[in-house]
C-alpha cells in the first residue's frame, strides 16, 4: 500500500450530517439484516478496484463489480464512543451508483515518511488515543514515540528540512490496543447492522506501516525497541481482534479477514509466523505485491529454521487450500502490457481469490484493449479451483516461464534476484512434467540482459537452470521492445519474455503434461470418455512438423489438428472458449506443419476419445512431440502456453434467469446429445449438487418449450437465496455432472 494520496480531504471534513454514536458492543458479529455468508466459500472472488468517492465508472468496464478503499482509523472515529461511519455510508452510495456491488476495506493506522504535508505526520489514529490514557498530550503514557531522525519534509517552510520531530506508534502500548479493539468491534457492528452490510466481502487488518506487517520505515525500526517476538505477538493479537469482531456466535467469519503480511519488522520469519497464526484462524494472506518476477518469494526449501518458508509468496503455497488468497498491486509495479500479462499468470498460479488493484486503471496508459483482454482472461480464473466450494474453471493451463536474472522490474529497474525466487512455469491445474523420460525442456528468452535463467539453487536441474538463455531464434521474431523509461521493462506482450524449447540433441523431444484428475480423467467424464479442446501457442520456425499425442481410450493416440491461427493475446489464451471458427482445417491433419514464418501461432486440437488417466510417460495425459512423424529429430519446438478446455457433453446452453412478478423464470437452449428430458433443480448454495439436500422442481420434455417458472418466496427476501441448475437427461438416463448455474439473490441476479 502506498500513502493515501487519493484521500480527497481530511477525516474531519469528510464527516456528513454529524456523527454516529457507538453501537452497544457485542462479543461476536451477527448479521440479522443481511444474508449470512461464510466467506471461505463465498468470498466473491475477483478484482477489487481501489476507489475514493469518485469511483471509476462503469464498474463493468474493468471486469469486476468489486471496490475497496484504504481507511484510516482516524477517519472513522473522532472520539471515545463516537464513530464517523457516515463517511463510510457516503462512500458506499457512490460505489453503488457506479455499478459496484461487492466491497472491501483495507485498514491502516500509520503510513510512512513519504506522507504529504497535508498531514502532520504518518500517525492516523484518533487524537484522544494519541493523547494517552490520561488524555493529556505529551505525557509518558502517550502511545507514540519520537523518532531519532526528524521530519525531513520541511512542511513549515522554514528552509530547514530536519528540525521538526517525527513520531511513531508504540504498537504494543496497552491503551492503543484496547482502543483499537473497541473500534474494530464497533466497525463490525456497523457492517452487521447496515442494509448493505452483506456487500462487504473482506477486511484487511491494519497492523503496521500502510496497514502491513512492517512496522515503520527502515530508518526508524530501532527506535521502537520492539523485538521480532514482541511484534509477532502484537500482530497476532490484532488479528484476533478482527477475527472475534467479524465472526458470528458459532465462530464463523462473516466478513473474510485478510492479513497484509508481505513486509516484516526485523526478520523475515515474522511474516511466516504471523501468517501461520492467521491461517489457523481462517484469515487469508494479502500479499501486497504482484510483479512479473521478484526475489525471496518461495523459500520453503531453505533448510535454515529461521528462513524456511519465509518467502513473500510462501503463504500462497501453504494455505491456498484452506483460506482465501489475496494480492495487491499498482500500476507502478506492473504498468506495461507485458508486465500485467506475466504478473496475472503468477497470481493465478498462486490461486488468487482476490486481486486488489490500486491506482491502476486510473493510469491512462493502462486503459488499452490488450490490458482489458488480460483482465478479462484473469477474471475467469480468480477464485476458481477444484476445492470444495470453488467453481470449476473454464479451462486449465500451463504457461512456460522461468525466473530470469537479473530481475528487471517496472518500479525498481535492474536488481539482483538470486535468492529463492519464483521457479518454474505459471500453471493452473495443468502441470508440465519436467522429469518425464525425454521431457526436459530448456528455458530461453529473447532478452539479452538476462545472464541466466533459474537460480544457483537449482543449477542441477536443466529444466530450470540455463546459464546461456539468450536465444537467437527468439530474437529474430522481433518482439523484444524494452521501455526507454523507468525500469526499462518489456512493453508489449512477448511470449519470448520467458519460454521453453525442446532439446532433441539431448534426447528430450517432448513437452509432457498432467491434467488435474478432478478436471479431466475417466472418472470425471461421462461414460469415461473426455472431449477436450487443447490450444497450444508455438513458434513457427523451421519447416519441420510436430504432433500432439494423448492418452486415449485405445492408448497413446495422435490428435488431429482442428484449427491454425496467427497468435494474438486473446487467441493464445483461448479467451472465447470453445472451438475456433477461423483457420479450421479440412481435412484435419495429424500434425502441425511449420512454415518458417518466424511468428507465433496458435494450434487448436479437438480430442473426442480422451481417457486421460496418466498412462503416458511420467504419468502424463498428453505430450507435444517435437519429432517428425517417423520419430526423427527434424527440429526443436518453442512452446509458450498450453490451454486445456473440457468440452462437456449434454451441457445445457445459455442458461438464464429473469423475474416475472413474484416468480423466477429459468430458460435454456437445447443441450447436445440424444436428450429425452430436462430436470430443474434448486438449492440454497451456489455450489449445490443435485440429489439429497436439493429440490427437484420438475421435469421438462426435450420437445420444449425449454422454460420453468418457480414461484419462490426468495424474491425480495434478503435472507433466502436460491441457485438453479438444469440437467439434460438422455434416453439412457445419463447426464453430465458439470452444469452451469444461475442464482437469485436479494441484490440482483448473478451467474456464479
Amino acid at each position: 500500500m502506498a500513502a493515501p494520496k487519493d484521500m480527497e480531504t481530511s477525516s474531519a471534513s469528510l464527516v456528513q450530517d454529524g456523527v454516529r454514536a457507538a453501537a452497544t458492543p457485542r462479543a461476536r458479529m451477527e448479521r440479522e439484516s443481511s444474508p449470512a455468508h461464510v466467506l471461505i466459500s463465498d468470498a466473491h472472488p475477483g478484482f477489487y478496484i481501489e476507489n475514493g468517492t469518485s469511483p471509476l465508472s462503469p464498474a463493468s468496464k474493468y471486469h469486476t463489480d468489486g471496490s475497496y478503499r484504504f481507511w484510516a482509523w482516524s477517519q472513522l472515529q473522532s472520539g471515545p464512543d463516537t464513530f464517523t461511519f457516515n463517511t463510510l455510508d457516503y462512500w458506499i452510495t457512490k460505489q453503488l451508483d457506479a455499478g459496484y456491488g461487492a466491497f472491501g476495506i483495507a485498514m491502516y493506522t500509520y503510513t510512512s515518511r513519504y506522507v504529504s504535508c497535508d498531514y502532520p505526520d504518518a500517525i492516523f489514529i484518533p487524537q484522544f488515543v494519541r493523547d494517552g490514557r490520561d488524555g493529556i498530550p505529551g505525557n509518558a503514557d502517550d502511545p507514540i514515540i519520537q523518532a531519532s531522525n526528524n521530519d525531513t519534509r520541511n512542511c513549515d517552510g522554514d528552509g530547514n528540512n530536519d528540525n521538526d520531530p517525527w513520531y511513531l506508534i508504540d504498537y504494543d502500548d496497552s491503551w492503543y490496543l484496547e482502543q483499537y479493539q473497541i473500534f474494530i468491534e464497533a466497525l463490525a457492528d456497523y457492517i452487521a447492522a447496515h442494509d448493505e452490510g452483506y456487500r462487504f466481502k473482506w477486511i484487511a487488518t491494519g497492523t503496521g506501516k500502510d496497514g502491513e506487517t512492517k512496522t515503520v520505515d527502515n530508518q526508524d525500526k530501532d527506535d521502537l525497541d520492539l523485538t521480532s517476538e514482541q511484534w509477532i505477538a502484537t500482530v497476532n493479537q490484532i488479528t484476533d481482534f478482527y477475527v472475534q469482531a467479524f465472526s458470528n456466535p458459532a465462530g464463523d467469519l462473516q466478513v473474510q479477514v485478510l492479513i497484509q503480511n508481505a513486509g516484516f519488522h526485523k526478520n523475515t520469519y515474522e511474516r511466516r509466523d504471523v501468517g501461520q497464526h492467521a491461517a489457523g484462524k481462517g484469515v487469508g494472506p494479502s500479499i501486497n505485491r504482484i510483479s512479473a518476477d521478484f526475489d525471496n518469494t518461495h523459500s520453503c526449501t531453505n533448510p535454515s529454521p529461521n528462513l524456511n518458508c519465509t518467502g513473500m509468496w510462501d503463504p500462497t503455497r501453504l494455505y491456498s487450500d484452506t483460506v482465501p488468497i489475496a494480492f495487491e498491486s499498482y500500476s507502478y509495479m506492473m504498468g506495461t502490457e507485458n508486465e500485467f500479462y506475466w504478473s496475472m499468470a503468477r497470481a493465478l498460479d498462486a490461486h488468487a481469490d482476490i486481486i486488489r488493484l490500486s491506482v491502476f486503471w486510473s493510469d491512462p496508459d493502462n486503459d488499452t484493449p490488450n490490458f482489458h483482454t488480460i483482465a478479462e482472461w484473469t477474471t475467469k480464473y480468480i477464485g476458481a479451483g477444484m476445492q470444495q466450494g470453488e467453481y470449476v474453471p473454464p479451462s486449465i493451463w500451463s504457461r512456460a516461464r522461468e525466473h530470469r536474472h537479473p530481475c528487471i522490474l517496472h518500479d525498481k529497474g535492474t536488481i539482483d534476484c538470486k535468492y529463492y525466487p519464483p521457479i518454474g512455469n505459471a500453471e493452473f491445474y495443468l502441470t508440465q512434467l519436467h522429469t518425464a523420460s525425454n521431457g526436459v525442456t530448456i528455458p530461453v528468452t529473447d532478452d539479452d540482459r538476462t545472464t541466466y535463467m533459474g537460480w544457483p539453487g537449482v543449477d542441477d536441474k536443466p529444466w530450470h537452470y540455463n546459464p546461456t538463455p539468450l536465444d537467437a531464434t527468439l530474437q529474430a521474431v522481433g518482439l523484444f521492445n524494452p521501455s526507454s523509461e523507468g525500469g526499462h521493462v518489456q512493453l508489449e506482450v512477448d511470449p519470448a519474455y520467458s519460454t521453453r524449447r525442446s532439446d532433441q540433441s539431448g534426447g528430450n523431444y517432448g513437452f509432457f503434461y498432467d491434467a488435474d484428475d478432478r478436471y479431466i480423467s475417466s472418472d470425471a467424464a461421462l461414460d469415461g470418455i473426455n472431449e477436450v479442446i487443447v490450444t497450444i501457442t508455438y513458434l513457427d520456425t523451421g519447416n519441420d512438423r510436430w504432433q500432439l499425442k494423448y492418452d486415449g481410450v485405445n492408448g497413446e493416440t495422435v490428435a488431429l489438428l482442428y484449427a491454425l491461427q496467427d497468435w494474438d493475446i486473446g487467441t493464445g489464451l483461448a479467451i472465447e472458449g470453445g472451438l475456433p471458427t477461423t483457420g479450421v482445417q479440412n481435412p484435419r491433419p495429424s500434425y502441425v506443419q511449420k512454415m518458417n514464418s518466424g511468428q507465433w501461432k496458435t494450434a487448436t486440437f479437438l480430442i473426442e476419445d480422451g481417457h486421460f488417466d496418466n498412462r503416458l510417460s511420467g504419468g502424463a495425459d498428453f505430450y507435444i512431440d517435437s519429432r517428425s512423424d517417423d520419430g526423427g529429430n527434424d527440429g526443436n519446438e518453442y512452446i509458450h502456453h498450453v490451454n486445456v478446455e473440457r468440452r462437456d457433453k449434454m451441457v445445457v446452453q445459455n442458461l438464464s434467469i429473469s423475474r416475472s412478478g413474484n416468480s423466477l423464470v429459468i430458460t435454456w437452449d437445447t443441450a447436445p446429445g440424444n436428450i429425452d428430458h430436462y430436470e430443474v433443480w434448486r438449492g440454497d448454495s451456489a455450489y449445490f449438487a443435485p440429489g439429497a439436500g436439493a429440490t427437484l422442481l420438475g421435469s421438462v420434455s426435450a420437445a420444449g418449450p425449454l422454460t420453468y417458472t418457480d414461484a419462490t418466496s426468495a424474491v425480495d427476501n434478503p435472507d433466502l437465496n436460491h441457485s438453479y441448475l438444469v440437467l439434460a437427461i438422455d434416453t439412457d438416463g445419463r447426464y453430465a455432472p458439470y452444469q452451469p448455474r444461475v442464482g437469485e439473490f436479494d441484490y440482483g441476479f448473478v451467474i456464479p
